[in-house]
């Protein structure tokens, strides 16, 4: 039994990958891209065969205009329902980006701010570090003065 098994599976030929899925990708992604031609496409490709159908026609291609005809609504519905949903997610795509810049643009501003208040308060540091520096190097000086006064006073004696 176990050989019989082994050779079914060894006869099996494994079927390539289906290539559907890639197909309506490929529409799919043609349609985002150009929402407007696929709906002027549809309606263009319905007059088309509206107009190469005979008026008036019995049997078979009646049946045949009716298929067609109905073929054609189908084209163009499909389309018009395609462009309506491209529109709809560019609108929300749009307004999501339009949302993200918002942040962006307060994060930026806030960031903005912060760093304003921060420099202005490491300015103020500074120029009390200078000023107090400047106390500090002027109460010096005068000691130091007021040393070499008493170093020379005592030379001279």
């Amino acid at each position: 039994m176990s050989e019989s098994a082994e050779t079914k599976t060894s006869n099996v030929v494994p079927f390539r990958e289906s290539r559907a899925g890639h197909a309506i990708e490929d529409v799919a992604s043609v349609v985002r891209e150009h929402p407007f031609l696929v709906i002027a496409g549809g309606i263009a490709v319905g007059a088309l065969i509206a107009a190469l159908l005979p008026k008036r026609s019995t049997g078979t291609t009646a049946r045949l205009s009716r298929g067609a005809r109905h073929l054609a609504e189908i084209a163009g519905t499909a389309g018009l329902a395609l462009g309506r949903e491209v529109l709809e997610k560019g609108e929300h795509a749009r307004e999501t980006g339009r949302d993200l810049g918002r942040q962006a643009k307060n994060r930026a501003g806030q960031a903005g701010s912060q760093i304003k208040r921060q420099g202005e308060a490491a300015l103020d540091r500074a120029e009390d570090a200078l000023g107090i520096a400047s106390d500090a190097s002027q109460k010096l000086l005068r000691k130091a003065s007021d040393l070499a006064g008493e170093i020379a006073g005592r030379v001279r004696r």
